[in-house]
């Protein structure tokens, strides 16, 4: 993909449904935990700059997002106040407005993969949108 593209990924929150001291973006589906398939998406779309947004149980989840890729840049969103908040935390960290596409994904949808997020952008591109939703 030759335009460029930010991604943000969210992997803030608590997901308390799951009833699991461990935080849910760390339990594994076929041998990786959850927050690695979201990584490998985004890493497969050809992103320039990955942000991934922590919060509950941050100490973890950073660590995991440092042992797949130390260039990840990581937030931390210190109350969890919403998909936007998350995002507009993400955005706030970096240098610069981003240029292009910022795709946002969750960490918790491991059979989201690149060649589907791919689609998404390119979709997006050609259709001139100012937001797309999958």
């Amino acid at each position: 993909m030759s335009a460029r593209v930010t991604a943000v990924v969210l992997a803030a929150g608590a997901g308390t449904r799951m009833k699991s001291s461990r935080a849910k973006v760390l339990h594994e589906i076929g041998g990786r935990s959850l927050v690695a398939h979201a990584l490998t998406a985004v890493r497969d779309v050809g992103a320039s700059t990955t942000v991934t947004v922590v919060g509950h149980d941050r100490e973890q989840v950073s660590s995991a997002v440092t042992d797949l890729d130390p260039t990840i840049v990581q937030v931390v969103q210190e109350e969890q106040r919403g998909t936007g908040h998350a995002v507009r935390v993400a955005l706030d960290a970096l240098e610069e407005e981003p240029e292009g596409t910022v795709l946002v994904t969750y960490a918790d949808v491991p059979l989201l993969t690149g060649q589907t997020l791919t689609e998404l952008v390119l979709t997006h591109r050609h259709a001139k949108n100012a937001v797309t939703i999958l």
